[in-house]
């Protein structure tokens, strides 16, 4: 599977909203389920039902046994979509891949945890992707630390490129407001005179 590259979408979308940061537990989904929470579900609406996919979704689980904050943190697909597409592809199947984590809870004895900690759960789609080894479930641990880090790196970059743009709206406004300096115009040459009728007809005394 892919690591983390749908941050984008992290931020962006309501349905799928990354506010967790780095520092708050995370357990594996064995810990509060007993087993690894492997789910199978159709694909998005609009999407091939025979095309093989899988996404790791993290969320956070409450001592109320309430989840909440999903987020995808790792994907793969067997025909993945063009560059291009990928947020809109990978938010559908982020939205479906949370939904089947809460239907879960209703089959599923879950021990809930003393303090809010995050887990990963594994939700594959198409006939063959939940005996893809591709989609097999990964330790949870290791998805936070690597979408953690991505993450920060993320918002390291926005805020490198709203300084920049910062600095070019100053520069655009210092060009504006500068003052209108015009080259000083040349001096004047008088014009020589003009010469005298004798002269032009080359008449001499």
């Amino acid at each position: 599977m892919k690591t983390v590259f749908t941050l984008l979408m992290l931020f962006s979308s309501s349905a799928i909203a990354a506010t967790n940061g780095p520092g708050m537990s995370v357990v594996e989904d064995t810990t509060l389920y007993g087993k690894h929470l492997q789910l199978i579900a159709p694909a998005p609406a609009g999407e091939k039902q025979d095309v093989n996919a899988c996404v790791a979704i993290g969320y956070l689980v409450k001592p109320n046994g309430s989840l909440g904050d999903f987020e995808v943190l790792d994907t793969w697909s067997s025909k993945p979509p063009m560059r291009s597409n990928q947020r809109h592809y990978w938010e559908g199947y982020g939205e479906v891949a949370a939904q089947a984590v809460r239907a879960a809870q209703a089959k599923v004895r879950m021990s809930p945890p003393a303090e809010a900690v995050r887990t990963v759960s594994h939700v594959s789609f198409g006939p063959d992707a939940a005996q893809n080894d591709k989609c097999m479930a990964l330790n949870a641990h290791d998805i936070y630390t690597a979408a953690d880090a991505n993450r920060m790196t993320f918002e390291a970059e926005l805020r490198e490129q709203k300084l920049l743009r910062l600095a070019d709206r100053q520069r655009n406004a210092e060009i504006l407001n500068a003052p209108n300096l015009t080259a000083s115009p040349q001096p004047s040459v008088p014009a020589p005179p003009p010469s005298s009728p004798r002269a032009q007809s080359g008449v001499s005394n």
